[in-house]
């Protein structure tokens, strides 16, 4: 891990990195009661100084990014809303939820994922793309924003 740092507001989480992973300048955010970031095997993270890539946790949710997967710098990925939506009675409507990246997955540049999302294995995300709902199917080329499915019966290689 290079350049990377970790921020943390009221309570701890925790990390996880599996081996032979490349993880540059990415931001380790933790809010509230906990959570978790798993990066599992074979991970590279390439972002550079000035354009990070930062992984937001609240409370006892967490973020899962899989064996294999290429992400891109200036990447968001995110658990939460940040601040409460509450109906009339001050019941929490919007509460955190985890992300998951399966494996094999490349995330372009300048990509924002939402809570609640999931990808399937061996898609890619395309640049500048804004992920609000999960994507359960393998093998596509997701982007836009909102992201939908732009190609299906895809791949991709270093």
């Amino acid at each position: 891990m290079n350049g990377c740092s970790v921020e943390t507001k009221r309570k701890n989480g925790e990390i996880v990195v599996g081996n032979n992973c490349m993880v540059k300048n990415t931001v380790f955010n933790f809010y509230g009661e906990g959570g978790k970031i798993v990066i599992k095997n074979h991970v590279n993270i390439n972002a550079r100084p000035e354009a990070k890539t930062r992984l937001f946790v609240k409370d006892n949710s967490s973020i899962v990014i899989d064996d294999d997967c290429l992400l891109s710098n200036t990447i968001d990925i995110s658990t939460t809303d940040w601040h409460s939506v509450v109906d009339e009675k001050g019941e929490r409507l919007n509460l955190e939820r985890d992300v998951y990246i399966g494996k094999h997955v490349w995330i372009g540049r300048k990509v924002i994922i939402g809570k609640g999302v999931s990808i399937g294995k061996n898609s890619v995300i395309g640049a500048g793309s804004v992920v609000t709902k999960p994507f359960v199917e393998c093998n596509v080329i997701i982007a836009g924003n909102p992201a939908k499915v732009r190609k299906s019966n895809v791949n991709w290689k270093l």
